[in-house]
C-alpha cells in the first residue's frame, strides 16, 4: 500500500509538472515579441490578447492607447498575432505609399480565403498577375464609362428613379436604405453587365440583399469578426452557424454573377463590347489563343471581380449617405445652408456634377466632414508585409499584419482642432472656399486604396444633392440613433433609422 501511495504520489508530481511546463511554453509564447525592436504595445491576456478590454469599437480603445502611451505606430496583441496598427495620417502614408511594396500583401485569412481562394482583387497579394489584373480592371472600367462625365449622367438617371420613388412615400416613415442600394446596385451592374436592373428583377434585389447580409449582418459580426483570428472557432456552434452563414451568402452572390456571366458568353461579339465582362471574355480569348498558354484570366477570377466589384460599390455608398443624412438630422442648422446653396447653384431641376466644387464649396465640405467624422470603414482590411522592413524606426519582420486605423487619423488632434466636434467650416477657407484634404481618407491611399474611391464621391455627392434638393428632410420621431453608435461588420454604418420626407416647394 505504500509504495502504491508513492506511485500515485509520483505521478501527481508529473502531472502538475506537465502542466507547468505548459503554462511556462504558452506563457513564453504569449510574451515574445517577433523581432528585436518590434513596435510596443498592450499584450492583454494569453490566448485572447487585448479582445477582453478593446470594447465594441476597438479602432477608439487603440487610438486611445496610441495617444495615452504607445504614439502612431504600435503593435497590438489579437490572440497569438502581433498587428501592427497604425494610427495617424502620417504612419499611414509613410506605410502604405512611401513603402507600399513592402506593404501591400495581404494574410492568411481563412473564413475569407475560403470564398477567394485567392481570386479576385481584394484578397490577394499586390504582386505578379493580381497586381497586373487589378490595373487591367482599372482601365476597363474607365473605358466603360469610370471616371467620366457619362457616369453621372448614368447616376443622375438612377436618381431620377430614386426621386419617383421617394415622391410616392411623401409624408410616411421611410428607410431609405433599400432604394438606396437600387442606385448603387444598377450603378455597378451598369459597368460590369452593360445593364440596368427593374426593381422586381428577382436577381437583382437577392444581390442586392445578399450583400447587405455581408456587409451589416449584426448577429453575426462579433463570430465573424473572431473567426478571422482564430479559425479553429468554427468548430463551435454559434461560430459554425455565423461562418456557415456568411459563406452561403457569399458563395449565392458568387452563383448569381456565374449566370450573368454565362448569359454574357452565349451573346459574346469580340467586336461589340458592352461592358467590364465582356472585356474580360476578349483577354481570355485572347490569351487562350497563345499556343502552349494557359490564360491567367480564369473563370474563377471573373466571378471574383464583378463579386468584388459588386460588393465594395453597393453598401459602402449607402452606408455614406446614410451617415451624411443622420448627421445632418443631428445638426440641422446645415439643410436650409446646403439647400439654399443648391437652389442658387442648380435651381429646382439642374442636375449635380463634381465639375461644380468651386460653385458648392458648403456642400462639400459637409461631405468630407461626414468623411472625417464617420468614416465607413474604421479599420481597413487588413495589409501584410512581403519582406522584411523598417517603420519609424522600428523593426517590421515579414509576415506582419498592418491594420491602418483610420478613424484615429480622422480623429488626430494634432491635425484636427476639436476632432470630435462636427464642424464643416474647418474644411472652408477665409474666402468660403472649399479645401479639399489629402488627410480625409475613408478609401485608403497606395497602391491598395479602393478602386470605387471617384464613383463612390460622385453617387455620395449627386444623391445627397438631389435629395435635399427635391425634398426637407425630417426625423420620423424624436428618438434618432446616436451618432456615436453604429454596426460594424466589414462596413460601420448606422443604426437604423427613418425619415419622413415633404415636398419642397
Amino acid at each position: 500500500m505504500f509504495l502504491a501511495f508513492n506511485t500515485l504520489c509520483t505521478l501527481d508530481y508529473v502531472f502538475w509538472g506537465i502542466c507547468f511546463a505548459l503554462f511556462a511554453l504558452l506563457f513564453q509564447r504569449w510574451h515574445r515579441k517577433p523581432c528585436p525592436n518590434f513596435p510596443l504595445g498592450p499584450r492583454g491576456i494569453p490566448v485572447l490578447g487585448v479582445l477582453p478590454f478593446a470594447g465594441n469599437y476597438p479602432e477608439r480603445k487603440i487610438r486611445q492607447w496610441s495617444l495615452d502611451t504607445y504614439g502612431p505606430v504600435m503593435s497590438v496583441r489579437l490572440g497569438f498575432n502581433d498587428v501592427l496598427f497604425l494610427n495617424s495620417y502620417e504612419a499611414i502614408q509613410q506605410a502604405f505609399v512611401k513603402q507600399a511594396n513592402a506593404f501591400s500583401g495581404r494574410p492568411q485569412i481563412n473564413i475569407l480565403q475560403d470564398i477567394s481562394q485567392n481570386q479576385g482583387i481584394i484578397m490577394v497579394d499586390h504582386e505578379g498577375f493580381h497586381k497586373a489584373l487589378r490595373l487591367f480592371v482599372v482601365q476597363k472600367l474607365k473605358q466603360f464609362g469610370y471616371g467620366k462625365r457619362g457616369m453621372e449622367d448614368v447616376c443622375n438617371d438612377e436618381i431620377d428613379c430614386l426621386i419617383n420613388r421617394f415622391r410616392q412615400k411623401i409624408g410616411q416613415r421611410v428607410d431609405i436604405t433599400t432604394d438606396l442600394s437600387i442606385v448603387t446596385a444598377n450603378v455597378i451592374f451598369n459597368l460590369t453587365c452593360g445593364r440596368r436592373c427593374n426593381t422586381d428583377d428577382h436577381r437583382f434585389r437577392r444581390c442586392i440583399w445578399l450583400v447587405h447580409k455581408s456587409f451589416t449582418n449584426t448577429d453575426d459580426s462579433l463570430y465573424i469578426a473572431m473567426l478571422t483570428l482564430f479559425d479553429s472557432l468554427k468548430y463551435i456552434p454559434p461560430f459554425r452557424g455565423a461562418r456557415e452563414r456568411f459563406l452561403l451568402y457569399q458563395n449565392e452572390l458568387i452563383n448569381q454573377f456565374k449566370k450573368e456571366v454565362n448569359e454574357h458568353r452565349n451573346t459574346f461579339d469580340p467586336s461589340d463590347l458592352r461592358d467590364f465582362i465582356d472585356a474580360f471574355l476578349l483577354e481570355q480569348a485572347k490569351e487562350k489563343q497563345i499556343e502552349g498558354k494557359n490564360s491567367k484570366f480564369t473563370d474563377g477570377e471573373l466571378f471574383l471581380c464583378v463579386r468584388d466589384l459588386f460588393g465594395g460599390g453597393v453598401e459602402t455608398i449607402v452606408t455614406m449617405v446614410r451617415w451624411s443624412i443622420l448627421c445632418l438630422l443631428h445638426y440641422t442648422q446645415f439643410q436650409d445652408i446646403l439647400v439654399e446653396e443648391i437652389l442658387r447653384v442648380l435651381g429646382p431641376l439642374g442636375k449635380p456634377s463634381m465639375a461644380l466644387k468651386k460653385d458648392m464649396p458648403m456642400m462639400f465640405a459637409f461631405l468630407q466632414e461626414v468623411y472625417r467624422y464617420r468614416p465607413v470603414v474604421t479599420l481597413n482590411i487588413p495589409h501584410m508585409t512581403t519582406e522584411d522592413t523598417q517603420l519609424y524606426g522600428y523593426n517590421i519582420p515579414k509576415g506582419t499584419r498592418v491594420t491602418a486605423n483610420f478613424w484615429a487619423a480622422h480623429f488626430d488632434p494634432q491635425i484636427w482642432k476639436d476632432p470630435f466636434k462636427f464642424d464643416p467650416y474647418r474644411h472652408i477657407d477665409e474666402e468660403g472656399n472649399f479645401v479639399p484634404s489629402e488627410k480625409v481618407i475613408p478609401f485608403s491611399m497606395g497602391p491598395r486604396f479602393c478602386l470605387g474611391a471617384n464613383l463612390g464621391k460622385m453617387e455620395v455627392f449627386s444623391i445627397f444633392v438631389r435629395i435635399l434638393q427635391n425634398f426637407k428632410i425630417m426625423p420620423s420621431s424624436d428618438q434618432l440613433p446616436s451618432l456615436d453608435e453604429g454596426t460594424t461588420m466589414i462596413a460601420f454604418s448606422p443604426l437604423p433609422f427613418d425619415i419622413v420626407l415633404k415636398e419642397r416647394l
